[in-house]
């Protein structure tokens, strides 16, 4: 238990360090692409390869405008 606190303590302690609003921005849009695109593509596989598509049109639509 105390090694799996101590790992966590580093990583917090990384995460402060490395950690910016850019990065989170950009890990929470690369997120949103995954988890929509695999949602949709448990209901129906086709639409899941959509829903990525236009998802990583918004984010690159998005980066290109900053």
């Amino acid at each position: 238990m105390a090694k799996l606190t101590q790992s966590w303590n580093r990583f917090i302690s990384w995460l402060r360090n490395k950690g910016n609003r850019n990065t989170f921005a950009n890990l929470l849009m690369v997120s949103f692409i995954m988890f929509t695109s695999i949602g949709a593509g448990l209901i129906f596989p086709p639409a899941g390869l959509v829903v990525a598509g236009i998802a990583c049109g918004i984010y690159g639509f998005l980066l290109g405008s900053e």
